[in-house]
């Protein structure tokens, strides 16, 4: 794979286009090659998996691997850490509803009782913090491994 463009530069590989400086480049090709663009500033990025440290080159690898680990029982040998359930469009209620939950009442009937969400579906691991999407959660880890949190 030859990368399109290469950060830093001042022509577009793709429009042959020169600009005034790297800045001017950059803007470009974020608007107009953003898949380009977007593996350029990536390229030699790791993404590591906080929980079996397995590495991968890119996010949406890494977030379908931990959905894997969601789903799967902890094996003996390895650590046990209590798990974010990563949440889909399908898997429980629509933002903004409570879950409900049936309850028997006297005699065959039932009501539904709203229960309130204990914890957002996406939680660090590390010190709790809930975040509403993966990349926030993920960004998150980040600065845990560099140690700034």
């Amino acid at each position: 794979w030859v990368s399109l463009y290469r950060l830093g530069s001042r022509r577009c590989r793709r429009c042959l286009i020169t600009f005034p400086d790297a800045a001017f480049a950059a803007r470009h090709a974020k608007r107009q090659h953003p898949r380009d663009f977007a593996a350029a500033a990536l390229r030699g990025a790791l993404f590591v998996c906080f929980v079996c440290a397995r590495p991968f080159g890119s996010s949406p690898a890494l977030l379908r691997h931990q959905r894997g680990h969601a789903l799967a029982p902890p094996t003996s040998g390895a650590k046990t850490r209590a798990l974010p359930v990563i949440a889909t469009p399908t898997s429980g209620p629509k933002p903004g509803q409570l879950p409900v939950i049936a309850t028997p009442t006297s005699g065959a009937k039932t009501r539904a009782t709203p229960i309130p969400a204990a914890t957002p579906p996406l939680a660090c691991t590390e010190c709790g913090r809930a975040f509403a999407r993966e990349g926030a959660l993920h960004r998150h880890y980040i600065r845990h491994a560099r140690g700034e949190l």
